[in-house]
């Protein structure tokens, strides 16, 4: 158990006591609370950390959640009027816990990084990149019930400046796209497509552009090469992502899709009904 919180100022307003720290960024930090009105009802109350940058961030990402609404997004439950502190749901794990406790479950990182497909494809809907997809950031409530969550270092389309320095380091380097490694005031929504390929490969164990792979690996390995790729214009698009992962390995649907056809486990191109690529010419066995 976390120890308590000791010499932590409460922040105004807030109408919950905060317990224990279950999380700390370069932004804010995150504590388990209850209200007094329902002490077995614990949440998570998140607290920005001094500093005008941090605050306005931690604005930006009230804002954010106020504007959104989707199932597989962790949802606001209330925020200082002033933006001091949110709470919302208290989650049970990460994927990265997750992943620690169940390293071979492919299946649970498939419904995962399906949920987070859904949830950055409302949040791209509505001008923002979420910029920080990584195995911290993807909670499981009971079930599990995946929520992208940490809105924290999101690019807002409809913002009027930017508060991101030139060279300023984003993310978690490992699951950060190039361009926004190099710019992260330039990330489209192909940034995010990216990190989902990068949470993969960590999850998978699976290198880019690996052969002699059984019919799960070589799944997973054209999930990655393709949400990876080097150029932003060359990756799938979160559709063609969460088509792909709406399909078992073992899941073989030779019909036309909405993309016009479904992908070649060896080139990416996509597949007739009779099971022939239509840009490598290839019979798919997979």
């Amino acid at each position: 158990m976390q120890p308590y919180v000791e010499n932590v100022p409460e922040p105004p307003d807030c109408p919950y006591e905060l317990l224990s720290e279950v999380g700390s960024g370069g932004w804010a930090d995150v504590y388990r609370a209850i209200h007094p009105e329902r002490p077995f009802e614990p949440v998570a109350v998140k607290v920005p950390k001094p500093g005008p940058v941090a605050k306005e961030r931690f604005r930006r990402e009230i804002d954010a959640m106020r504007r959104l609404d989707h199932v597989h997004l962790m949802p606001l439950i209330e925020a200082s009027p002033k933006d001091e502190w949110y709470a919302m749901p208290l989650a049970d794990t990460t994927l990265r816990h997750f992943h620690a406790a169940n390293p071979a479950d492919w299946d649970g990182l498939r419904e995962a990084l399906s949920s987070a497909c859904g949830a950055l494809m409302h949040a791209h809907a509505h001008g923002i990149i979420h910029r920080d997809v990584s195995p911290d950031n993807l909670l499981a409530m009971k079930g599990p019930h995946w929520l992208l969550s940490d809105f924290g270092l999101v690019r807002i389309s409809y913002a009027a400046r930017s508060i991101t320095p030139m060279g300023a380091m984003f993310g978690v380097a490992d699951f950060a796209a190039p361009e926004v490694q190099r710019d992260p005031r330039a990330a489209t929504p192909a940034a995010d497509i990216y990190s989902l390929g990068a949470i993969a490969r960590w999850f998978t164990g699976i290198s880019l552009n690996q052969t002699g792979l059984s019919t799960r690996g070589r799944y997973w390995s054209q999930f990655i090469d393709c949400t990876m790729a080097l150029n932003a214009e060359d990756r799938w698009s979160l559709a063609e992502a969460a088509y792909h992962l709406a399909n078992s390995p073992v899941e073989k649907v030779l019909s036309p899709t909405s993309f016009g056809s479904l992908p070649c486990l060896r080139c990416g191109g996509g597949i007739d009904t009779a099971g022939r690529c239509l840009r490598c010419g290839q019979l798919d066995e997979g």
